[in-house]
C-alpha cells in the first residue's frame, strides 16, 4: 500500500512540473544591459513620508523589439549581459497586472519575473 501512495505522489509531482513547462511559451532574446535604479517617493497628507524604492532595469532585445522590466536588486539573478536570455511576456492564464509581466530563465533555470517598465521597437518607444 505504502508503494502505491508513494507512486501516486510522484505522478501528482511530475504532472504539476509538466503542466507548468507546458504552459510557458518562451522565446529567446539577448539581455542587453542591467541598471540600478533608484527613486524617492513623497506622500502628501498629514505626514510627509519619504520612500526610497530601488530595482535593477533589465533590457532585452529580441527581433527588431526591445522590452525593459523592474527587477528586485535584492535578488541574485545569474544572467549574462550580453548574452542569450529565455523570456516570456505576461502569462496568457492570468487576468489584469499579472499581464504586464515578463517572466525569464537565468542560467540555473530558475523563474524570476518582473514589471514592464517600457518596451518597443529599435526605431521608437509604445
Amino acid at each position: 500500500m505504502k508503494k502505491v501512495i508513494l507512486i501516486l505522489i510522484l505522478f501528482s509531482m511530475a504532472g504539476l512540473v509538466w503542466s507548468k513547462d507546458r504552459d510557458r511559451a518562451w522565446q529567446t532574446g539577448k539581455l542587453i544591459s542591467i541598471e540600478r535604479k533608484t527613486e524617492v517617493e513623497y506622500t502628501s497628507g498629514l505626514i510627509s513620508e519619504r520612500f526610497l524604492a530601488s530595482y535593477d532595469e533589465y533590457t532585452i532585445e529580441y527581433g527588431d523589439r526591445f522590452v525593459v522590466i523592474a527587477v528586485n536588486f535584492r535578488i541574485t539573478t545569474p544572467v549574462d549581459i550580453n548574452g542569450p536570455i529565455q523570456f516570456m511576456i505576461g502569462d496568457p492564464g492570468k487576468k489584469g497586472r499579472d499581464r504586464d509581466l515578463v517572466y525569464f530563465l537565468d542560467r540555473k533555470g530558475r523563474e524570476h519575473g518582473g514589471p514592464i517598465v517600457k518596451q518597443g521597437t529599435k526605431k521608437g518607444v509604445e
